[in-house]
């Protein structure tokens, strides 16, 4: 017999229950679902009693309001019984599948004596389906499709283009529905407000326009032609526009008004769209800004030409940390809670995937979020995450931790470097759980670390040309990407291979989204077409 000791890590969002330590003691032959099957009874008992109790009181409330029978109890505890968990052993990142010792590296030695630890993980009980094939290749653009993004409801999909538009098409249709002209250079960055109304584009003419949605939709009446102006066309950055994001919904109480802006010129502008005026100009950096996060907790941070990641507090506009890390440009970040605020007002769970009453309107499976609970689901993410990758050929993993006392005020900052690229890396991304980082790189390849430590998983070196872009399936079981050798490779993280291979663009692939209801997948290159996959 061997102790080990269970640390219940941050869920996803799709499963939640309080953080707990558990002790317990298993034989290291023990097969995972044996394993899975007694945790699920017994590590985690007090939270699903609580789910358990929790459920049984909305429902009986219900039933005492319409006049309905009880609710089923069984059918509650079968329900509760099937959540599934994966398993970490925390000194090696590997996921166990089959045994303990399958997990533990064969250069390690083992003992009676020996403490291991491992990382529990709720997973999505829904499963989200391979893209497999084209559904519709859709033209449209005439120059390069340069960027893509799904709304947060999953109702829309955004592209800009070098023809100097935004066009909007319906994913359930395959159609277009109405095209945004206004911009006199290429469209090179497209961001969705947190409650899907907003859209943002920038450009190469050095402006940033924001565009009303609904209104645009229903001037156009579905003829696919869009006439009107941009709500506000905001201008101060001196050169092309490089990163756009949005202030969290949480943080905004909802009102989704304030967008951060980066550009070549090396400033960082803070807007308020509902007014059309900049509020704050931050300019700390020496060169071109690459990146921009907001992150949950208020900070923004900013990643440069110059080498540097910068920490800036969003209110009071003071930097709070300057990063040096990198030799090289820091061309990309992530945040390991970019699926959450992504998401914004909205969640795509087990209630709405399972739920047979889908909105009519557009098949809509995502729910609208109170700020309260957008809030709570980012809280129980734990403590958030940024990922760089740079010109050097590594990445930096930097986590902010409170002090002992949990005092967020003298938070220290933590860096872990990942090295194994060959060459410059072009895309990170968290997979929605935080337990993955997926990095694209100029070698050809794309790579798997854990979230957590860093330590690398594996190498997917099926592309042939340099990798652009790649993006995770909401269940955070599958990862796509898509190439200069013109194809998008889908693969199985826990499988650690190929899934799919997906030809059909003509020419190199720029740009890759997935929806949030894991629906269908969206790709557009130097081809000028649009794909859509199902």
């Amino acid at each position: 017999m061997m102790t080990i000791t269970m640390l219940r890590g941050p869920s996803n969002g799709q499963q939640r229950s309080k953080s707990a330590w558990k002790r317990c003691a298993m034989h290291t032959g023990e097969s995972q679902r044996t394993r899975a099957k007694r945790l699920n009874a017994t590590l985690n008992g007090q939270s699903r009693l609580e789910l358990l109790a929790s459920d049984l009181e909305s429902k009986a409330v219900a039933a005492a309001a319409t006049g309905d029978k009880a609710p089923d109890v069984t059918a509650v505890l079968r329900g509760l019984a099937a959540l599934p968990f994966a398993f970490v052993l925390m000194e090696s990142g590997h996921e166990i599948r089959q045994t303990l010792g399958d997990a533990i590296p064969d250069d390690q030695p083992m003992n009676a004596e020996r403490l291991l630890h491992i990382q529990f993980f709720p997973q999505a009980s829904f499963l989200i389906r391979s893209i497999s094939r084209c559904s519709a290749t859709v033209p449209g653009h005439t120059d390069a499709v340069l960027c893509l993004s799904f709304s947060p409801d999953a109702r829309w999909l955004a592209s800009g283009s070098g023809d100097r538009t935004v066009r909007l098409w319906d994913p359930d249709t395959q159609l277009p529905r109405v095209t945004l002209a206004g911009h006199q250079g290429w469209v090179l960055i497209l961001a969705w407000s947190p409650d899907a109304r907003w859209l943002a584009s920038g450009s190469m003419d050095h402006t940033i326009r924001i565009w009303d949605v609904e209104s645009e939709l229903h001037s156009s009446h579905g003829q696919g032609i869009g006439c009107s102006e941009a709500r506000s066309v905001l201008t101060g950055h001196r050169r092309w526009i490089t990163a756009l994001c949005w202030e969290p919904y949480h943080c905004s109480d909802g009102r989704c008004e304030r967008l951060a802006s980066a550009s070549k010129d090396g400033t960082i502008r803070l807007w308020n769209i509902r007014t059309g005026r900049c509020e704050r100009s931050l300019s700390g950096h020496r060169a071109g800004v690459t990146a921009l996060r907001w992150s949950g907790r208020g900070i923004l941070y900013s990643a440069s030409q110059d080498c540097t990641i910068q920490a800036w507090d969003a209110q009071t506009g003071a930097c709070l940390q300057v990063l040096q890390i990198h030799g090289h440009w820091v061309n990309t970040m992530a945040l390991s809670s970019d699926y959450l605020l992504r998401c914004g007002a909205f969640t795509v769970d087990d209630e709405t995937m399972n739920s047979s009453k889908v909105d009519g309107r557009h098949g809509i499976r995502a729910r609208r979020l109170s700020v309260a609970e957008a809030a709570d689901r980012l809280a129980r993410l734990g403590a958030e995450r940024l990922c760089a990758g740079s010109d050097d050929h590594t990445l930096s993993l930097i986590t902010l931790e409170p002090d002992e006392h949990g005092d967020w005020s003298q938070a220290r900052w933590r860096t872990t470097r990942l090295t194994g690229h060959q060459q410059l890396v072009n895309h990170v991304s968290f997979s929605p759980d935080g337990r993955w980082i997926a990095s694209a790189s100029f070698d050809k390849s794309v790579r798997l670390w854990n979230g957590f430590s860093g330590k690398h998983v594996t190498t997917f070196r099926q592309h042939v040309q340099a990798v652009y872009m790649c993006c995770w399936s909401a269940d955070a079981r599958l990862l796509a990407s898509a190439s200069k050798d013109s194809t998008v490779k889908v693969y199985d993280i826990r499988q650690g291979g190929l899934k799919r291979d997906l030809p059909g663009h003509a020419d190199e692939v720029y740009a890759i989204d997935w929806s949030v209801d894991g629906r269908v997948a969206a790709t557009g290159g130097k081809d000028c077409r649009l794909k859509l996959w199902r």
